[in-house]
């Protein structure tokens, strides 16, 4: 069973989610990937302002992509902040219908 394999069960729903067996599965997947990175479970109610080592990490994965495929960055750029707009919009309404 592959590394990614290994990680693809350990998330395997339904069921318990056993967060040792993800963790252990996904830091040897990118060990054999050569991938060094902090594994954190986020919260339920997490956003990415609230979190900024990921989007410094995001943002530096951006860049890399960037490097190899320039159109594809694009999109994934347009993406992430069309994912902002809509938040920020939800959070309007949000507001708004608080207010009402």
């Amino acid at each position: 069973m592959t590394h990614l394999d290994q990680f693809k069960a350990a998330c395997n729903y339904p069921g318990a989610l056993d967060i040792e067996m993800v963790e252990k599965s996904l830091s040897k997947y990118l060990k054999a990937l050569g991938i060094s990175r902090k594994i954190v479970q986020l919260p339920k109610d997490w956003e990415l302002n609230n979190l900024p080592s990921l989007s410094r990490n995001i943002n530096l994965i951006l860049d890399d992509v960037k490097k190899r495929n320039p159109s594809a960055a694009r999109a994934a750029r347009d993406a992430l902040d069309a994912s902002a707009a809509f938040a920020a919009r939800d959070a309007l309404d949000a507001s708004a219908a608080f207010a009402a």
